[in-house]
């Protein structure tokens, strides 16, 4: 990608949490050895499970594997479908994370129940592809609007797509952080998407411990109001500690 590409990247253990369980990986840069000019620059967020044995673990683990994206042959991510060949890739590489997760916790027993979500996005010639597991969140800011990429893996979405619940019952429901699918415990299906890349647009990756303690009217307010991505993320940070600070927050803005 010609574009200039400025990221900025903040996280916080929270108000309530003995240890930060968040992890998050940056791969943009030529000096770090990798073929960005080929593969492109990716951007991951991973949140350990929170109340399981070695969610830290899982986390970094996720965002460490997620690097093999870069070690495949590349002519074989090229050609005429090479942005379907390219999501498949990083299908693959979540794959091969959750497998060695489950590898790791069976020889640790007491991490067998871990695992953790993985949000990744890929940035390519003027494309953004995205592959996705649990609830962390990719979202994009273009042109003052605020749109949610990914898609939450969770037992209250599953509701809302069943017609159980509506969105507005979701906010106080005990079920709404119960995971329907974590790598390392359980994946059914990784949510894939390609998006255009237009000039200004922001990516913003984040854990649940900013959207579930800051309002997407309110991230899009902050966003819009700061024009420098590092007090976007600081007030982004500032604020869902402000709100309660419940879990680790992290977030990771993009802006192309």
């Amino acid at each position: 990608m010609a574009e200039k590409i400025l990221v900025c990247i903040k996280t916080d253990i929270g108000l309530k949490r003995e240890k930060n369980e968040d992890s998050f990986l940056v791969v943009d840069r030529p000096d770090q050895g990798r073929d960005i000019q080929r593969y492109g620059r990716m951007y991951v967020v991973a949140d350990g499970m929170g109340g399981h044995a070695g969610g830290e673990i899982a986390s970094k683990m996720a965002c460490q594997g997620m690097t093999n994206y870069y070690s495949e042959d590349s002519d074989s991510l090229q050609g005429p479908n090479y942005l379907k060949a390219r999501l498949r890739h990083m299908k693959s590489s979540i794959d091969k994370v959750h497998a060695k997760i489950i590898e790791y916790g069976r020889a640790n027993k007491e991490y067998e129940d871990m695992g953790t979500t993985l949000s990744t996005l890929v940035l390519t010639k003027n494309k953004a592809l995205i592959a996705h597991v649990g609830d962390s969140r990719i979202y994009r800011l273009r042109q003052g609007c605020l749109q949610q990429l990914t898609e939450d893996h969770t037992m209250a979405q599953l509701f809302i797509r069943m017609g159980y619940l509506t969105p507005e019952k979701v906010a106080n429901h005990p079920i709404r952080h119960v995971m329907s699918q974590a790598v390392g415990q359980g994946i059914d299906d990784i949510f894939t998407r390609i998006e255009n890349v237009e000039p200004d647009d922001i990516f913003m990756l984040c854990s649940d411990g900013l959207f579930g303690m800051v309002a997407d009217e309110e991230i899009k307010e902050i966003l819009l109001h700061y024009p420098a991505i590092k007090d976007q993320c600081r007030h982004l940070v500032t604020r869902a500690l402000e709100n309660g600070g419940k879990d680790n927050v992290t977030v990771m803005v993009v802006h192309v």
